[in-house]
């Protein structure tokens, strides 16, 4: 039987009811040639609990196939008219999906970019007068160019690089989000974040955006991932505490681990942060939103 496999963070458990169907020579645990074999050769015993086994099926069946029809029925959201099916369901509904991919296969072209990316993210981080003013009081210990310079995909052929090869992750995202026309997403704004030991970036989300997301430049041992949380949480009036080992899909606050190369996407309203960076080196990535223009 084949297998699909979804992710998705913030969701209800889903309950799958199977049934199996049985044909009328694997119920009775023979083939009919088997069976008219062995009864010309006489075997009365063997006919006897052959008789049995059929009469057990012919009465089971009418019973499977009302599970089955319940099964249908379930499916579809409805009840059976005779009655509620034995087995409860339980379905799992707006769901908040996050994408996770390495940006290029070739590990060479990463490499590459990621070196022209660093040393133009120090040069604007030099040059950035504003936007080291803007990042002292909304981005402490860390430097962004987002309240100066946030369109780097039109003022640099490094940065539009880094949009080209974006495209096709976002526009497969979309799809799996069942967007309409997501090939007609565009970058709206790409900025570039540089962390310093001790910086951190506190919750927030992506005002005017659909599509959100963050490329990973430098990520030095103890980076911290990106953290999002569950967008439900304003509306959990006497929620119970979870269990220590509560699967990821009914956890409140799920991590991202940051790693160079990697693309994470998300809808631009899901709230996120970034923990305090332990590692003695720079934490750099490169933020963006996409957006129908």
């Amino acid at each position: 039987m084949p297998l699909s496999r979804h992710v998705a963070c913030f969701a209800g458990p889903v309950l799958l009811v199977v049934t199996a169907h049985l044909s009328t020579e694997a119920f009775l645990g023979t083939h009919p040639r088997d069976m008219q074999a062995k009864s010309v050769g006489g075997s009365h015993g063997f006919t006897r609990r052959r008789s049995r086994r059929l009469a057990m099926f012919r009465e089971q069946a009418p019973r499977d196939e009302h599970e089955a029809r319940n099964n249908a029925l379930r499916s579809r959201g409805e009840e059976s008219s005779r009655g509620d099916a034995r087995v409860p369901v339980i379905t799992s509904h707006f769901a908040t999906p996050l994408y996770r991919r390495r940006l290029r296969h070739d590990a060479a072209e990463v490499e590459d970019l990621n070196h022209d990316l660093i040393a133009e993210s120090e040069m604007f981080a030099e040059i950035d007068k504003e936007g080291h003013q803007w990042s002292n009081k909304n981005y402490h210990g860390g430097y962004t160019s987002y309240g100066s310079l946030r369109c780097l995909h039109r003022m640099s052929s490094t940065f539009h690089q880094l949009e080209s090869w974006l495209n096709y992750h976002v526009r497969a995202f979309a799809t799996y989000l069942e967007f309409e026309a997501p090939r007609d997403l565009t970058m709206t704004e790409c900025w570039v974040n540089v962390m310093a030991k001790g910086a951190s970036h506190g919750l927030h989300l992506h005002q005017s955006s659909s599509i959100s997301g963050t490329y990973y430049v430098q990520t030095p041992p103890g980076t911290p991932g990106l953290r999002f949380e569950d967008p439900r949480f304003d509306r959990m009036m006497a929620a119970p505490k979870r269990r220590a080992d509560a699967g990821r899909r009914n956890t409140a606050v799920v991590e991202c681990p940051a790693r160079a190369g990697d693309v994470v996407l998300f809808e631009s309203w899901l709230r996120h942060s970034v923990a305090v960076n332990s590692a003695d080196a720079e934490r750099i990535s490169i933020s963006f939103n996409y957006h129908w223009c």
